[in-house]
Formats: structure tokens, C-alpha cells, sequence
């Protein structure tokens, strides 16, 4: 009689079987479940959501902050306009400080003024005044040039620059102004030597012999005139500035200076001052 075995046909032998399929590296790989989800990470919204959670700050504190912070914006408010019109006052003081001065020294500064003419020379080294065209075409102009102070002051280091140039006649109304206004702007930043210069107490004068010169080059372009292709004649003109300084402003002063002959013929020799007349043309810029 054959006993039947107890053991179950998927007992140790299965399990045998089982181990040695996974021994030799022919079972599968795990897979996930179906029903496992994958972990998402949360979005921007979520992660900054506001704490909503209810305030629990008292009403007569926030009354407090809100009042606070009025109070303190007013107090800015109060201290802006204060510092503006501190402000406003201060620049009105400095005007005023300003036109004081500028008053004090209008009424105290020096005053010089200029003119040229044909009187005799009061030094008796100095040529007579006479215009006289050289055989080499140019020409010159011996001419006492007179300053005088008409200030209150002192005018310290008087110093003369004039020139003379005869224009063309169809700029005679305008080039000199320009030639002027040009010229006094480079005087002006000149450095002559102070102690080689005089000074002119107020209400005193000071005569000067000078002697200008006029180019050949000018003379022959002066005559060149579309207008007046006739004419052989010059009209020259004096002009420049007069620089001086005093004890009442640390500025530089100038007196600019504008003078015309009357028409003169360009003849070899020398013309006497009798025959010679000069004009003050009162175009141009003025004293400062």
C-alpha cells in the first residue's frame, strides 16, 4: 500500500524552484503599483499663501500706529516748508547783501574816462600831432590821448591799449564795433606789469603821446570799396580800452574807446593837425 505525501506540490519543491529561478538572475523587475502616486511639488501661489489667520492686533492700537504715523508725516510736512522758507529768507538776505554792495561800490569806485585829440603835447619829447603816409605805403598818427578819473576812488594801474585801422567804406557802420568789442576782450585778460603803470587820484588827468600805425595792407584794402571804386581815400578809426583797478572791487575795469577821422587822401606826406579832425562815435560797448 503506498502512503500518499503530506507535503503540498507547492511546498518546499516550488519554493526550491522558485529561489533558483532568482538565483540565476531571470525574474523580472519590480514594477509599481498603478495606484501609486507621484509626490508634486507645491506651486509659487501656494507656497507664499497669506497667513490668514485672524489679526488679533486691538482697534485703539491701530487707531495708535495710524495716528502716529500721521502726526509724524505732518511734523515732515511743517519741517519742508520751514527749511524752504529759511531758505527763501536766506537768498533774500544775500540779494540784499549783493545790491549793497553793488550800490557802494558804484557810488566809491573810480571812474575813468578817455579821449583823444590833436592838442599840443604836454611834453615837449613827444611829436606834434600830424597824420603821415610813408613812401613805403603804410602811415601814422601821432595823437595826445587824455584819461581822466571822474570816481571817488583811486584808479589804480591805468593802462591805455589803442588801436587804428582804416576800414572799408561798406563796413564803416559795423566792422569797428566788432574790431572793438574783440579787441577789449583780449585787454582785458592781459598782465601788464602794475608797478610800470600809473594811478589817477579822483578827479585827476593824465595826457599821453601815442603813435598808431596803419598797415600798408590795410590801407590798399580800405581803398578797394564796390561801392565807392573812386575814391581814394581812407577813413581810419581809433579804437580800444583802458584798463585800471581799485581798492573798492577786486575786478577789472575797462573803459572802451571809439573814435573816427574825418575822411583823409592818401598822398604821400604828411597832413597837419590843423587839417585833421576827430570824432567820438558813441556806437559801441560801453564802460563797466
Amino acid at each position: 500500500m503506498i502512503s500518499e505525501n503530506p507535503i503540498d506540490k507547492n511546498g518546499p519543491n516550488t519554493d526550491a524552484s522558485q529561489e533558483s529561478i532568482q538565483q540565476s538572475g531571470s525574474s523580472k523587475p519590480e514594477i509599481a503599483s498603478a495606484s501609486t502616486t507621484p509626490e508634486v511639488p507645491p506651486t509659487l501661489a501656494e507656497h507664499y499663501q497669506p497667513d490668514r489667520r485672524k489679526d488679533s492686533t486691538p482697534p485703539w492700537k491701530k487707531r495708535s500706529e495710524i495716528a502716529a504715523i500721521m502726526i509724524a508725516f505732518g511734523l515732515l510736512v511743517v519741517n519742508i516748508f520751514a527749511l524752504l522758507a529759511a531758505k527763501k529768507a536766506a537768498d533774500a538776505a544775500m540779494k540784499s547783501a549783493d545790491t549793497t554792495k553793488q550800490q557802494l561800490e558804484m557810488s566809491e569806485r573810480p571812474w575813468v574816462t578817455i579821449a583823444i585829440n590833436f592838442d599840443e603835447s604836454p611834453h615837449s619829447h613827444s611829436p606834434g600831432a600830424s597824420l603821415t603816409f610813408n613812401s613805403d605805403g603804410t602811415a601814422s598818427l601821432n595823437a595826445s590821448v587824455v584819461v581822466k578819473n571822474v570816481g571817488h576812488s583811486i584808479a589804480k594801474f591805468v593802462y591805455i591799449r589803442p588801436q587804428m585801422y582804416p576800414p572799408i567804406f561798406d563796413r564803416i557802420l559795423t566792422e569797428p564795433m566788432d574790431k572793438q568789442a574783440s579787441w577789449c576782450d583780449k585787454v582785458r585778460i592781459e598782465n601788464p606789469i602794475d608797478s610800470q603803470l600809473p594811478s589817477l587820484f579822483p578827479g585827476e588827468e593824465d595826457t599821453e603821446n601815442f603813435t598808431f600805425g596803419m598797415s600798408r595792407e590795410d590801407i590798399a584794402a580800405a581803398m578797394k570799396s564796390d561801392a565807392f571804386p573812386k575814391i581814394h581815400a581812407i577813413v581810419p578809426v581809433i579804437y580800444g580800452c583802458v584798463n585800471y583797478k581799485s581798492d573798492v572791487s577786486k575786478d577789472v575795469h575797462q573803459t572802451p574807446f571809439l573814435y573816427m577821422l574825418k575822411p583823409v587822401p592818401v598822398v604821400s606826406g604828411t597832413i597837419p593837425a590843423s587839417k585833421l579832425e576827430v570824432f567820438k562815435l558813441f556806437k559801441g560797448r560801453g564802460a563797466d
